[in-house]
């Protein structure tokens, strides 16, 4: 399961990150996105559901489906 088919309010693990380069790895864990981390899906877009708000580390940030696409979660 990715990030991309997580359900609003429902509270996830970061498993995974998959098939990323370095830069954008950098980056995700930057804002606290890392293998372990807790994650909750706040919103979606309207609009294709692109971009998505998620909370970690008790900050908010908005990533694009893209790169949801690529981090691996599990309910919690």
């Amino acid at each position: 399961m990715t990030l991309e088919t997580a359900i609003i309010d429902k509270t996830y693990r970061v498993m995974s990150l998959e098939d990323i380069d370095e830069a954008l790895q950098a980056r995700l864990f930057q804002f606290g996105l890392a293998p372990g981390s807790i994650v909750r899906l706040k919103r979606k877009a309207p609009l294709f559901s692109d971009p998505f708000l998620i909370e970690v580390a008790g900050s908010q940030i908005v990533i694009s489906k893209e790169h949801a696409r690529v981090i691996g979660i599990e309910e919690v």
